[in-house]
């Protein structure tokens, strides 16, 4: 440190506590792994650092579900086993809410009871002006036995699946007996819809039998699936008492039920639920939810509108009526699912985490409200800020840990670095992540012999798998150290972002199928503008409805929306709800500053509400002071300089290279900045006297920096590498504390380290097949295993050099390697650093003198070696880790070229492994207090 004292959150970056690293999805041979095997595999989880493990459980071929499955007593013995286990060693565990992962899923449920998934299914007749049809209703193929009539509607047609609004007519209670008698008008032709209700029959594998999907809009959906965990799980009250007392999460992936033959989800009171709410009948307009969207909503397409292939000649009140289609299943997912089963899960002392509702034509924000722990995924959603950008706004309004499902790349397997999976966190941190989820873990015992381990199901072997296959599986650790540093930061007070921007929008489109680098080609998404973001802004979106939920509240003294720390809100949507315009306005009149785009807030999502209404609320709102009209979203930055709205984080100048997310502990600030393109050097500027302290995120070390105070503001200078991030603590400057002279390292000396010898363990599937063996409820089980043949190289190296350029190992040869080499060090430099070349793939670690050297920098591999240091001779060794790609390719295991389903230039290839040079590099400190 350059002062006596040291800076206030030394201590607590010193390590990161196992409660704040990452965590890994373990993907299970259904419940076919032997005790041994599921013990062995926590224990090396543990060992690598990861905080908990999220079980999950796939369908596979070669394992016979009816006995193995989800639901039986192999299952649950390897269920209560783990949690036993992983609570006893101080690590979470997450209950995947079924089989499989993609819904909550109950096996012998009745798939025609109402607690099981439910649809609505349409049937159409079409009808010339004036034809009369008599006689029963139609009935085909889609119908299950016992579907239940639900309602009839005829509409004029106004051209090839287009109707007339004021052209419907109600025909439900005039069938009678599944007969109709009607005579279409004269006015023109007809098409007569026709509703039933059915169960989708929904099931999920793998399960001892048939496991249908629960009914996510109706309590007795609940009731099954709190029936069945009481029954099969949470039947041990020694197991009960130890959840109580530790970290277990009952997790619910994205949301993935099925509407079966069905146009849209349903339960039997929804009519009546839907009248309530929104005043009118859904049914006559329910044909408008076919195919809505018409293109899938896991495709970007410009942010469609929601429509269906049937429409209306009024588009906006066609819209408006899906919106409030789906705003009340919104509402009944929240009420009648999540809220009850998150009270029942938390009273036994298990928390609620949940992908909630993207994938769907749900609101995405909402939910956050009412669950414990929200979360996305970066399959979906990729690489764009803006995306996420949709769930850190309901995050940060409840001060909650976002989590992130990482990593679930396609043709990813082996191929995986470590650098990669860093980028893959990083961009999540700088979009308002604070905790992630990797996707995932495997044994390598499973039901067939495979090397290097168990894929995981049928077809998985397109994914990376951490586990002991690796070798790189020893530089876990201080991969989640480094991770836990950041995830730690990003979870300690609360959040301080700029801008609240409310946004309504219900069948979110996604970017899976989208192949554009959004980041590197600077496109907005959702706010059509990158100025904002540019200069420093932060900002979130939600819906308008959260500014009033529970936990929210405005602060007069700090002129502050809380707990997200909103300076000022954006409206900048076509689209918003009365009653969110009514809090917009509350909070203008209590001293927020609100910026209004032209064209923003002139018409409600909402079928039942009136545009007349609205447009009261924005003249309110414009005759606050601090509120401001500007032309264009480009605009919206000038208006919030105005009103002395200045980002928390403003940097030297507009660049497209930083991303930043900072938080509040009492009186100090943290931060957190990515580089998401190339190199940069510039000056980062924060509201008010502090003194900034840099915290190496590798070794959490803590040193202060020096800074110059301009008009209230702190100035500090950050040079960062493309790609790489830096962490920073903002202490209250105190006259008592100096801060240190502008520092100046000054290069004295650098040579290569040279005379190494190298030995080489490579490994390589062996012949030799390895079995296990348990018999457990009386069920013999077998696993199997590929021994890893393990052979060792040596080689002399004058100077450290890449694998593929040593003729002894060549570019196919992956394992793990030490180095060793002398140098002698004259002591005549205030310090060095060992410098391992411009990038490293996977994981290397030093030692000098026999000690560990801090953790080396893996995006910019280099490590401070000053205090191992002895005068004279000097002995340095390096442990390297590959992955398995190299093997993999030659073995055919895995194709060479771009994965064009992953991130916008992920490339498959040989890679380059080992250390590229070791070079020593002197240096004095110039200008740094002692």
């Amino acid at each position: 440190m350059n002062t006596p004292n040291p800076p206030h959150h030394a201590e607590l970056f010193s390590s990161s506590d196992i409660s704040v690293r990452t965590d890994v999805r373990w993907w299970m041979a259904a419940g076919m792994h032997t005790n041994e095997t599921v013990l062995e595999e926590l224990h090396a989880m543990h060992a690598a650092g990861f905080s908990g493990v999220e079980l999950c459980q796939l369908a596979d071929r070669t394992i016979d579900e009816h006995i193995y499955g989800y639901g039986g007593a192999q299952w649950e013995n390897d269920v209560k086993l783990i949690l036993h286990t992983a609570l006893d060693l101080g690590m979470s565990v997450s209950l995947t809410s079924g089989a499989g992962w993609s819904t909550a899923n109950v096996p012998g449920l009745d798939p025609d009871a109402q607690a099981a998934n439910q649809c609505v299914v349409l049937l159409t007749e079409d009808l010339c002006a004036g034809e009369t049809r008599q006689g029963p209703i139609p009935t085909d193929g889609k119908l299950r036995p016992k579907a239940v009539f639900i309602g009839a509607a005829a509409l004029r047609k106004a051209g090839d699946a287009v109707y007339a609004p004021e052209g419907v007519l109600v025909l439900t209670d005039r069938v009678v007996d599944g007969a109709l008698s009607f005579t279409a008008p004269d006015d023109g032709d007809y098409t007569v819809m026709y509703y039933f209700m059915q169960g989708t029959a929904h099931r999920a594998s793998p399960a001892v039998c048939d496991s249908y999907t629960i009914n996510y809009f109706d309590r007795r959906g609940v009731e099954a699936l709190k029936r069945y965990l009481e029954d099969n799980v949470l039947n041990d009250p020694a197991l009960n008492e130890k959840i109580r007392a530790g970290d277990v999460q009952y997790f619910m992936d994205s949301l993935e039920y099925s509407e079966g033959a069905g146009i849209t989800a349903w339960t039997e009171h929804f009519a009546d639920a839907f009248r309530a709410r929104k005043g009118y009948d859904i049914l006559p307009y329910l044909f408008l939810a076919h195919r809505a969207p018409r293109t899938s909503i896991w495709d970007w397409s410009g942010n469609a509108d929601l429509l269906g292939t049937m429409t209306l000649t009024d588009l906006s009140m066609n819209k408006r009526i899906l919106n409030d289609l789906f705003d009340v299943q919104t509402k009944l997912y929240l009420e009648d699912f999540i809220v009850p089963f998150r009270a029942w899960l938390n009273a036994r002392g298990i928390t609620l985490r949940a992908q909630i509702s993207y994938g769907k034509n749900l609101e995405i924000s909402e939910p956050i409200v009412y669950v414990d722990r929200p979360e996305t995924e970066n399959r979906n959603q990729k690489n764009q800020p803006d995306m996420y950008r949709l769930w850190s706004g309901g995050a940060h309004l409840q001060n909650k840990v976002l989590s992130a499902e990482t990593g679930g790349l396609n043709d990813s397997n082996y191929n995986y670095t470590l650098q990669r999976h860093l980028h893959e966190a990083y961009q999540l941190y700088a979009a308002g992540c604070a905790r992630i989820i990797w996707h995932i873990w495997s044994s390598c015992w499973g039901p067939s012999p495979v090397w290097p381990g168990y894929e995981g199901g049928n077809g998985m072997d397109i994914f990376y798998k951490f586990g002991t296959r690796e070798p790189s599986f020893d530089g876990y650790r201080d991969f989640n150290e480094h991770l836990g540093r950041i995830q730690k930061l990003l979870r300690t007070g609360k959040p301080a972002v700029d801008i609240g921007m409310p946004y309504t929008k219900y069948g979110q489109h996604l970017v899976y199928s989208d192949c554009r680098d959004w980041l590197a080609e600077h496109e907005p998404m959702f706010f059509p503008s990158c100025t904002l973001q540019d200069s420093g802004y932060t900002y979130d979106y939600f819906n308008p409805a959260l500014l009033s939920s529970a936990g929210v509240s405005f602060d007069a003294v700090t002129g502050t929306v809380e707990p997200a720390g909103y300076r000022a809100l954006v409206l900048w949507q076509a689209e918003l709800s009365l009653d969110g315009a009514k809090n917009v306005c509350a909070l203008a009149a209590a001293g927020l500053p609100v910026v209004l785009v032209d064209g923003a807030a002139v018409h409600s999502p909402y079928y039942a509400e009136d545009d007349r209404a609205l447009a009261a609320r924005m003249e309110e709102l414009l005759t606050y002071p601090h509120v401001r009209r500007v032309p264009t979203a480009d605009d919206v930055r000038g208006a919030l300089e105005s009103l002395g709205i200045l980002p928390n984080t403003a940097f030297a100048a507009e660049n497209r290279n930083l991303l930043t997310q900072m938080r509040r502990d009492g009186e100090h600030r943290l931060l957190y900045v990515y580089n998401y393109a190339d190199g940069i050097s510039t000056s980062l500027s924060v509201e008010g006297r502090y003194t900034p302290c840099r915290i190496d995120a590798w070794t959490g070390e803590v040193t202060r920096m020096p800074a110059s105070y301009v008009h209230g503001r702190t100035e500090f200078a950050c040079t960062l590498p493309g790609g790489d991030i830096a962490l920073y603590c903002l202490e209250p400057h105190t006259e008592d504390i100096p801060l240190p002279a502008v520092p100046e390292r000054r290069i004295k000396a650098s040579s290569a380290i040279r005379g190494w010898t190298l030995t080489l363990e490579s490994w390589t599937p062996s012949e030799e097949i390895l079995t296990r063996t348990e018999t457990l409820l009386g069920v013999t089980t077998t696993e199997y295993a590929v021994r890893t043949e393990k052979q060792t190289i040596d080689t002399a190296l004058d100077t450290v050099t890449a694998w593929d350029s040593i003729p002894a190992i060549g570019r196919t040869v992956c394992g793990r390697a030490r180095y060793r080499a002398t140098f002698v060090w004259d002591g005549d430099a205030d310090g060095a650093y060992l410098d391992l070349g411009d990038a490293i793939v996977q994981y290397v670690r030093v030692k000098i003198n026999g000690a560990d050297a801090p953790a080396v920098n893996l995006i910019r591999p280099r490590t401070d070696i000053s205090a191992l240091l002895q005068k004279g001779e000097n002995t340095v060794e390096l442990y390297y880790c590959s992955n398995l790609n190299n093997l993999q390719i030659a073995r055919g295991k895995v194709k060479e070229g771009l994965c064009v389903n992953n991130f916008p230039g992920y490339l498959t290839k040989y890679e380059a492994y080992g250390p590229t040079s070791v070079t020593l590099v002197a240096y004095d400190n110039i200008g740094v207090n002692a």
